[in-house]
């Protein structure tokens, strides 16, 4: 199997260099397939996580809390913000 490369830590998106690396390895990372690379606790994930002030479990705890408060608890195809709101706002079933 081909490895799987995330994006040059050059590559900038919203001014930030390295971000778009960190999100395509937080996508292999959901897939199983990082194979090998650290992220998020070591590193410049860590380094630019903390500067966004961005806290991954406390996020994903208020996301749950928000889920299940929307009547969606349990539902493992609401994943993202986007799709709460599609379902809260009924054009997700």
């Amino acid at each position: 199997m081909r490895r799987l490369h995330p994006r040059s830590p050059y590559e900038k998106l919203g001014g930030y260099v390295h971000l778009p690396r960190l999100i395509d390895k937080a996508k292999l990372h959901r897939k199983g397939l990082l194979d090998g690379y650290n992220y998020k606790t070591v590193g410049f994930d860590k380094h630019l996580l903390s500067f966004l002030k961005i806290e991954g479990d406390a996020k994903k705890a208020r996301f749950s809390h928000f889920l299940k408060q929307s009547g969606g608890g349990g539902r493992k195809d609401i994943r993202t913000y986007f799709d709460l709101i599609e379902f809260d706002e009924g054009r997700l079933k």
